[in-house]
């Protein structure tokens, strides 16, 4: 270990986790509630957490926890149907659920307005969504888990939690199988059995509700009692409440997977959910393999250089914990030795502890977490459910505060030692090697041959001003934030045309990528202010952003100016950064996702067009290895200026605070010389349509279908043709209940998910189609998706009821955007782009209110012929081929896999 990070000067810590009142009773018939009253914004949370996770499945029921999840979403006796379509209409955001070990949950984010009718259909689910089950029900939502499945396991690093639990859990212990479950079990699922699943799990003595946000603890009560009172309460469950375990020696797996590198996950067994302990593993955790500083990101990527990257694994649960860390990028021969040092990291750390400096840059990052949750309604709700899964603790949220508050370098040591101090488990995922036979060989019936020698919300005040240097910089003053956040939009810094290379290395380089010395300071100052800097690289534009404790602002702009004005792309930072590149697109072998979206762009637009890429990766790597720090650096100073971008900052500040503390940060950074002009977009000249591309992908049990076309420029960014077309894709495909997700995936339980999306650009608008199916379903589903393009302006045109469910839902959703820092920044930097007012996220619904069905059928017809659609197919094409037979999408262009 090199030497800790000096400490920056010590925040004052807060005292409590929560601010905001905090209520809680419990009905007569056992349903705990939990309110949290915040009454900014007009917007309540609610989660309904069951005491039911995979931890209850006997043998023959693996996988019943999470298919009566998805089961509980399709309706109830007294509101037979979609839950998530019911929330959408509602105007609700964030609606899903989700399956662990020890849980169910089910939660979503709905106007006050809605409070009422989302108490009535979380109590219908709860005593009746037994009564509206059918046989045909379960057998769609089974095909749709089971595609889910399939879907997992066929990434590249995919469906390994079911190896590490069954090789560190015992047969018996109720974590040795995953929660996504058997194929054979979910099959053999009967009405009969989920009803008895649902009456034995799914009642008011074994849930807990949480309310967030804008009502009160009466209105709760009251409300409460009123839907939820007179449902019947369940017989207590028998189950165990801790198993805790211990390996009885090292345990270690090898297993080879067609991944690009190695990979490597060391896990050992933990005290369980809201144990004190936890705590101070988190701080652990921080200090081990968190972020570039982390012990093992500095012992393995910047000393040794032989891995990519080391990151957290760590998965509480109520009868046993598991603690980890996964380490990625590891080169196959460097495995072994990537292993002896985690192994050394984790041995000094259980003898000496964290230093000083590491303790308290790590309690101030958990910390500045967890008031973080206290930003928007849904993170408030996010953060009661995390008590009530983990303890009986009524105020958890305090008492992890005030165990992060108390936690000393020698009460960090204890707890490491009683964890990692004992043996752990080892998972090594390698490269499989390309092995094959050879021709010539020795005939082995000739026998053995001699021996041979042995060898709606209003949008927040802003302020506005411009710099010397040129630069717009646009504020949102936030109070009492605890971190400020600041987006560079580079409104010339995209990737069309001659950049398409050169632009992500120029931002990877001005985000501190390059691992110079000068990157590594300037990463190792981001995290003493527990911050961080990302970048982002898209067609017409590209973001560099910084963040930092809100309690720093002057240190974190000398940083951000600092990055700027002295971002010099020599050889040895080149090198770094055409490296990572070429990693990433040599990847494509792999990752077939980006293999098909470089062919679909260059079937939309044609080779040489300014939005294709090259037209392979093999061209894009040779590309990048012809880039110069010449050719960089004249790019950089032609497009990312100054006089050419607008600096997007939320913070707690003002102007008149912030403009002198920027002149001086970015007084190095001027704009020299005149800028490059924009990159001419002509019209998209690409392959005639329709056109079918294969990806062949042997053995692959799922299909990847991604398709598009451009769509014509709209005439102005606010009209009515902006407007309907956005609603058209998302009739089509834009969200959960859109046409193609309820016909591929609740109709048919072909996908677990499949959408579309519509992106603005200064050229044509391009659409997009995307999404998995099952292998034996590829044909049928693009004829689907074709029937449903047809239906727009034919059999079906878009509903009143659509439009109104679309526009309810885009407020609630904009109105979200302005809770968090990020959000609220990206929005009001793409409305800008798209030549929109800054502000326009609260303006586009009344746009959206306004249009009617006739417009929007009128927009529709750009979408409405397949037959001017480009299609990609990723698959197994000698099992799936003759399914395309009759598709009439033209002769195939069949690319076979790289050898």
């Amino acid at each position: 270990m090199g030497a800790s990070a000096k400490a920056g000067p010590a925040a004052r810590l807060p005292e409590r986790a929560i601010t905001d009142p905090v209520t809680r009773f419990t009905l007569p018939n056992g349903l705990k509630v939990i309110v949290q009253t915040s009454s900014h914004v007009p917007l309540i949370s609610a989660t309904m957490v069951y005491d039911v996770g995979s931890k209850d499945e006997q043998p023959g029921q693996h996988g019943y926890a999470h298919l009566f999840e998805h089961l509980a979403l399709d309706g109830s006796a007294h509101w037979n149907q979609s839950a998530i379509r019911s929330v959408q209409d509602m105007g609700g955001t964030d609606m899903n659920a989700t399956t662990t070990q020890d849980t169910t949950v089910f939660f979503e984010t709905v106007p006050r307005a809605a409070l009422e009718r989302t108490l009535f259909l979380e109590a219908d689910r709860m005593g009746h969504v037994g009564d509206a089950l059918t046989q045909d029900r379960i057998r769609r939502e089974v095909g749709v888990v089971l595609s889910e499945k399939r879907q997992r396991g066929g990434q590249p690093y995919g469906g390994l939690d079911a190896t590490i639990l069954g090789d560190m859990y015992p047969a018996d212990h109720p974590y040795h199988h995953s929660v996504i479950g058997e194929e054979a079990d979910l099959n053999a699922v009967t009405v009969e059995t989920a009803r008895r699943w649902f009456d034995t799990y799914y009642g008011p003595s074994n849930a807990t509700l949480i309310l967030a946000g804008d009502v009160t603890a009466d209105e709760a009560r009251t409300l409460v009692t009123r839907y939820f009172g007179g449902l019947a309460p369940r017989l207590p469950v028998d189950r165990l409440s801790t198993r805790s375990m211990a390996l009885p020696g090292p345990l270690r797996r090898q297993m080879f997977r067609t991944v690009p590198d190695g990979r490597l996950y060391v896990t050992y067994f933990a005290p369980p959910a809201g144990s004190p302990e936890i705590a101070a593993l988190d701080l652990i955790a921080h200090i081990i393999a968190n972020g570039a500083r982390s012990r093992l990101n500095r012992r393995l990527v910047e000393e040794l250089r032989i891995a990519q990257s080391a990151f957290v694994t760590f998965d509480e649960g109520q009868l046993s914990s598991r603690m980890g860390f996964g380490v990625a990028g590891i080169p196959a021969d460097q495995m072994p030795r990537v292993e002896a040092e985690v192994d050394a990291v984790l041995a000094r750390f259980v003898a000496e502890g964290p230093t000083v400096e590491e303790l308290e840059s790590a309690r101030a990052a958990r910390i500045q977490y967890l008031m973080g949750l206290q930003a928007s309604t849904s993170s408030k709700a996010f953060l009661l459910t995390r008590g009530a899964r983990r303890n009986e603790d009524v105020a958890y949220a305090e008492t992890y505060l005030r165990q992060l508050r108390s936690a000393t370098p020698d009460s960090v040591r204890r707890v490491a030692a009683a964890v990692y101090g004992r043996p752990g488990y080892h998972l090594a995922i390698l490269p499989r090697p390309a092995l094959k036979a050879v021709s010539g060989g020795y005939d082995l019936a000739k026998g053995p041959p001699p021996l041979g020698a042995m060898t709606p919300i209003p949008f927040p005040p802003t302020e506005q001003a411009q710099l010397s240097n040129g630069l717009k910089v646009l504020l949102v003053p936030r109070p009492g934030t605890i971190t400020d956040m600041l987006l560079l939009r580079f409104d010339r810094g995209g990737n069309a045309g001659d950049a398409h290379e050169i632009a992500p290395i120029a931002l990877d380089l001005l985000a501190s990528k390059a691992r110079t010395a000068g990157a590594l300071a300037r990463t190792e100052r981001i995290g003493a202010l527990n911050g961080w800097i990302g970048d982002k690289v898209e067609l017409d534009h590209a973001d560099l952003t910084y963040a930092w404790d809100a309690s720093r602002l002057a240190e974190g702009l000398a940083l951000f100016g600092d990055g700027l004005s002295h971002a010099d792309m020599n050889p040895a930072a080149l090198a770094a950064l055409k490296s990572a590149r070429t990693d990433v697109l040599r990847a494509e072998a792999i990752d077939q996702g980006a293999a098909a979206d470089r062919v679909l762009d260059t079937a939309i637009y044609g080779t040489g067009h300014p939005y294709a890429p090259p037209a392979t990766a093999a061209d894009a790597i040779r590309q990048v290895e012809a880039i110069d720090p010449a050719t960089v650096r004249e790019w950089m100073r032609g497009h990312l200026r100054p006089d050419q971008a607008t600096l997007y900052v939320a913070a707690d500040t003002d102007m008149t605070t912030l403009k002198p503390l920027l002149e001086k940060a970015l007084g190095g950074w001027t704009a020299q010389g005149a800028p490059a002009p924009a990159t001419p977009i002509p019209a998209a000249a690409g392959r005639a349509a329709p056109s079918l591309t294969v990806l062949d992908k042997p053995g692959a049990t799922q299909t990847y279908i991604i398709a598009g076309k451009a769509l014509p420029a709209a005439d102005r960014p606010d009209g009515t043709d902006a407007a309907a077309t956005w609603v058209v894709n998302e009739v089509y495909g834009g969200n959960l209940t859109s046409r193609i997700g309820t016909n591929l995936r609740e109709g048919k339980g072909w996908t677990y998910g499949i959408g579309s999306g519509v992106y603005d650009l200064r050229g044509q608008r391009r659409w997009t189609i995307a999404g998995t199916v099952d292998r034996d379903h590829s044909g049928e589903s693009v004829v689907e998706l074709g029937r449903e393009m047809r239906a727009l302006t034919g059999t079906r045109p878009p509903e009143q009821a659509e439009l109104d469910r679309i526009a309810t839902m885009a407020a609630n959703r904009n109105a979200a955007r302005l809770e968090g820092n990020g959000d609220l920044l990206a929005a009001m930097a793409d409305a800008r782009s798209v030549g929109l007012p800054h502000d326009d996220v609260v303006r586009q619904p009344a746009r959206l209110r306004a249009l009617t069905p006739g417009q929007v059928e009128r927009a529709a017809a750009p979408f409405a012929d397949p037959g001017t659609v480009h299609w990609v197919v990723v698959g197994d094409w000698q099992r799936i081929r003759d399914q395309f037979r009759d598709v009439r999408l033209g002769v195939p262009e069949v690319i076979e896999p790289a050898r």
